[in-house]
């Protein structure tokens, strides 16, 4: 039996047909369920490990024969897995809130979004508060929240969910219940 360390991941190791003999074996009988087989891998993987490698959770095996009856064997240690990376995300159906100051910034950004986003909108309404306007928006693009981003260009966030609309409603004057970014547009676009 020869070992050698392809690289700190990978080793080969190569059997004679007399070495496979002695464990009851043939190059045509290696099998995996084969108890002989498991009992030959196993001792291989020790020695292996006697020598330095430092599998990880997983080992890919490939085994390929030799002119003389033998094989050659590779241990090939995979990477563990990656870890995820979870991202949050919105629910589709969670309402966004923006403040505009100026009713001629709200007339742009809602004409705006109605020209490249009016598919990615679920609903929208429109309040009258104290110091101006708020376009609640429903957005249906959660991953890539293109909406959003637009209507960023015209005006801050000031609140999201539904508790945040619930206030809203409560606090401030209802103007447009449902459609305003359509109403806007189509009035003003």
């Amino acid at each position: 039996m020869k070992i050698r360390q392809l690289n700190p991941q990978r080793y080969q190791v190569l059997l004679t047909g007399e070495e496979l003999r002695e464990n009851s074996l043939t190059f045509e009988g290696i099998d995996c369920a084969g108890r002989e087989t498991q009992d030959l891998l196993l001792s291989l993987m020790k020695q292996l490990v006697a020598n330095g490698f430092q599998p990880t959770e997983k080992v890919f095996i490939e085994v390929y024969p030799t002119e003389d009856g033998g094989c050659v064997i590779f241990f090939s240690a995979l990477d563990a897995p990656a870890q995820k990376r979870w991202k949050v995300l919105r629910h589709v159906s969670s309402p966004v809130i923006y403040a505009f100051d100026d009713v001629d910034v709200l007339i742009v950004g809602a004409v705006q979004l109605f020209q490249h986003c009016s598919h990615r909108i679920l609903k929208s309404a429109l309040y009258r508060v104290k110091n101006g306007w708020r376009l609640l928006i429903y957005p249906l693009d959660t991953l890539e929240n293109v909406s959003l981003s637009l209507l960023d260009e015209y005006a801050p966030r000031c609140g999201e969910g539904i508790l945040a609309e619930a206030y809203l409603s409560e606090h401030a004057q209802l103007l447009l219940k449902e459609n305003a970014v359509d109403f806007l547009s189509a009035c003003f676009g």
